[in-house]
């Protein structure tokens, strides 16, 4: 089935902003899905509304589903401590899972009850111009990073997080309205997770000069290998190197076990981690205490931690010097400024 202009299809998901604007000038065609690929661009059709009850539309916007209501989705993984963990169908699909609002579809696994039942939809197809598949990461065109140093001595805040619904945007957020506050110009980028187009927004909303994230290269998330990661990370860092920013800050999104974080530590050069500082938003000191231990290797210089918004600090701050004595260092909300001034 070919799709004219006149009937393509009105509502495009975010995890597909990326890329659209270059599928929609081809010619597109809808294609009996035979087998899909993580990054597939493919046609649904909702079926039966669950716990997902809307999806986010290419300017973010919630879109509530309803039985016959057909989008564009992509599909890919998703594997979240606190919501779905879902993987592309590995065989011709006829029903996919909605795996979050962004549009991400592939089949769920085991959901936790608080979202259940699931949004079932009906594969229509994948969205394929002149007989090839359209996929995000083909038509992002990621290639391996180019940029030796893509923060050029400019100050970078790493946040990183033990768990999904820390803070950690919030506290992109408030680096961005101080650094703005201090007249310096920013560039915030989302670097793992599963892509929505939320958090930036956010960023957008906070006063950011420029925000990207791995949407913008191809990434319908970034449980994926690390290969394909490198790839799409390496054109997002080229393009923060050709920015004007005083500042960087990059959140990862989830925990930092999966999502290929530590893929991204380990891209940092030398001198990079010179002008970076990391910041984890802890959601306990057992949690702290864990990534202290996995993930100190990672980081080759003093780092900060941050308790969550809802966390006891003076409770936090004694079991953290019973377990953790002196570093990693407390950083609060109101000690930002001083951060951003430091040399």
């Amino acid at each position: 089935m070919n799709i004219q202009s006149t009937d393509r299809p009105s509502l495009v998901c975010s995890n597909v902003r990326g890329v659209w604007s270059l599928a929609a000038a081809l010619p597109i065609s809808i294609t009996p899905a035979t087998k899909v690929h993580e990054g597939d661009l493919i046609l649904c059709e909702a079926v039966n509304i669950g716990a997902y009850n809307h999806v986010e539309d290419l300017n973010g916007c919630p879109v509530e589903l309803r039985p016959g209501i057909q989008f564009v989705g992509v599909a890919g993984f998703r594997e979240s401590g606190r919501s779905l963990c879902g993987t592309p169908p590995q065989s011709a699909p006829s029903r996919v899972h909605l795996l979050n609002n962004g549009g991400l579809v592939g089949h769920a696994d085991m959901p936790p009850v608080h979202l259940r039942p699931l949004t079932d939809l009906q594969c229509r197809g994948i969205l394929t111009s002149g007989g090839k598949t359209l996929n995000t990461v083909t038509l992002a065109a990621a290639t391996a990073r180019h940029s030796k140093d893509f923060l050029l001595g400019r100050r970078h805040i790493l946040v990183l997080g033990t768990g999904a619904e820390t803070g950690k945007t919030t506290l992109c957020c408030s680096v961005i309205k101080h650094a703005r506050a201090l007249g310096l110009k920013t560039l915030a980028m989302k670097i793992a997770g599963t892509g929505r187009a939320r958090d930036k927004q956010a960023y957008v909303n906070a006063g950011c000069d420029q925000a990207l994230d791995f949407v913008d290269c191809g990434l319908p998330s970034t449980y994926t290998s690390p290969s394909r990661y490198q790839a799409c990370i390496g054109k997002m860092l080229d393009i923060c190197a050709s920015s004007d920013a005083d500042v960087v800050v990059s959140e990862a999104g989830g925990d930092s076990l999966a999502g290929n974080v530590d893929t991204f530590l380990e891209l940092l050069t030398e001198e990079e981690w010179k002008t970076t500082d990391c910041v984890v938003v802890a959601g306990d000191v057992h949690a702290l205490t864990g990534f202290h231990h996995h993930f100190g290797r990672h980081i080759p210089k003093p780092w900060y931690y941050m308790p969550t918004y809802d966390t006891n600090i003076v409770a936090f701050r004694r079991r953290k010097e019973e377990r953790l004595p002196g570093a990693p260092q407390e950083l609060l909300l109101h000690q930002i400024p001083d951060l951003l001034r430091a040399a």
